[in-house]
């Protein structure tokens, strides 16, 4: 997946956010002191894509909401390894309603409704909330490199794909080499 751009308003600690002019290739690196909204950035993202956050399940997404305001609102323009494009626009308000589409680059409303772009977007993606979070809080945790075994960075590289096609080559040799 490709992060194209990125909007937010009221949401946790800014009012208003926009990136856009973001790089078609490579890895997306956040640096900045303590408190400077690093982590809402990829909160931001992770609300986008799965509906909650590391610290706000779906039964706490009213804590989202920047202070004082009555809704906050995430949208995210990305391009998928297949090179479709898609938004994907969630909000929540002060007393808890929620809600959520996903959209081609057509503008055409494909997906509504929380649950459903969520299971849309999982398909799209083919990885989900923890390799998102694994790899986004990999730094965070002070880890100094991934796992060369890690689950999650293997999904998200498409490493794990490879791998069950080396599974099932091994698999054919060996039958094979017994036939032989």
């Amino acid at each position: 997946m490709i992060i194209r751009r990125l909007a937010a308003s009221n949401f946790l600690k800014y009012q208003h956010l926009e990136i856009e002019k973001l790089p078609e290739r490579g890895l997306i690196g956040i640096v900045g002191i303590n408190e400077s909204g690093k982590t809402t950035l990829g909160e931001a993202v992770c609300f986008a894509l799965f509906g909650r956050t590391s610290n706000c399940g779906k039964d706490r997404l009213t804590r989202l909401v920047r202070w004082g305001a009555r809704r906050c609102e995430v949208e995210l323009e990305i391009t998928t390894d297949e090179g479709e494009q898609y938004a994907i626009k969630r909000f929540i308000d002060d007393e808890g309603y929620f809600g959520a589409e996903l959209r081609g680059h057509d503008s055409r409303g494909l997906v509504e409704g929380f649950d459903e772009v969520t299971e849309a977007l999982g398909r799209l993606l083919k990885y989900g909330y923890e390799e998102y979070t694994e790899s986004f809080y990999l730094v965070q945790q002070e880890i100094s490199s991934p796992q060369a075994d890690s689950r999650s960075v293997k999904k998200m590289s498409g490493i794990d794909v490879l791998e069950a096609v080396i599974s099932d080559f091994e698999r054919d040799i060996c039958g094979e080499n017994e036939v032989i």
